[in-house]
């Protein structure tokens, strides 16, 4: 499973950052969004999930800082840039997020 969900990680990755560019809901937004939930729920039916990143304390086994930026508490994630992925325990890939410092 995780060779085919690595296949499949970068288009979800692409139907994310439509849907975060988009200014306004559209027919199109609509039906984009629909289909990565549909991916989103079958790889959770097989113990694939998204690793919640955004306001989490940094974590360096499920999460890669790519950026960092003053903010309180140092050491929260300040912003998702990749989600990772887990398998069950397993992390497939980790997120790549921005960290506060002090």
């Amino acid at each position: 499973m995780g060779p085919l969900a690595a296949d499949l990680l970068p288009a979800l990755d692409n139907l994310d950052r439509f849907l975060n560019n988009v200014q306004d809901e559209s027919p199109l937004t609509k039906v984009v969004a629909t289909v990565r939930g549909q991916i989103l729920d079958a790889l959770k039916r097989h113990g694939i999930v998204r690793i919640e990143s955004s306001g989490q304390p940094f974590d360096p086994n499920l999460h890669m800082a790519v950026m960092q930026a003053p903010g309180s508490p140092a050491g929260q994630v300040l912003e998702t840039f990749e989600h990772g992925y887990t398998h069950h325990d397993r992390v497939l890939r980790a997120a790549k997020v921005k960290v506060s410092t002090d």
